[in-house]
């Protein structure tokens, strides 16, 4: 299957590097066209070597026809939207285990620091920070505050 990506990228870029050589103008749309057939193909060759279970295309179906949209474009959405929360569960779970600072979680999970914040506040994380840390962090504040 990866050579057939391969194979179809090819393609097109073998059509796109023709164009430009002899100058031919190729609508956008006839362009557009290509590169979905080409991804069309593929994603029919996953479902039939198994790789998308019967029970999901039906899914899949029945959301791109309530989305008006084509398959290939809700696998696509999909997929993107399962690798974006993978990348807030991974800064989530670093974050719990104190491997990288609140600024790091947002960073890796490309979210702001306040927008992690309330990923990890629905999430249910409960801070193990404390009233005493609080307090000894307000002193450190005091002293440094003093000395200026």
């Amino acid at each position: 299957m990866d050579a057939m990506i391969v194979i179809h990228l090819s393609k097109i870029t073998l059509l796109m590097s023709l164009v430009e050589k002899i100058e031919v103008v190729i609508p956008h749309r006839v362009f557009e066209e290509s590169v979905k057939d080409s991804l069309g193909r593929y994603n029919d060759a996953l479902i039939t070597n198994g790789l998308i279970h019967e029970e999901i295309l039906k899914d899949l179906e029945e959301s791109a026809k309530e989305e008006n949209m084509d398959r290939s474009t809700v696998i696509r959405r999909f997929i993107m939207e399962g690798l974006r929360e993978h990348k807030r569960e991974r800064a989530a779970r670093l974050y719990k285990e104190r491997r990288v600072s609140i600024d790091g979680a947002a960073e890796l999970a490309g979210l702001t620091v306040r927008e992690m914040v309330d990923y990890l506040i629905r999430k249910g994380y409960k801070s193990s920070y404390s009233y005493e840390d609080l307090e000894k962090e307000m002193e450190l504040f005091r002293k440094g505050s003093a000395i200026d």
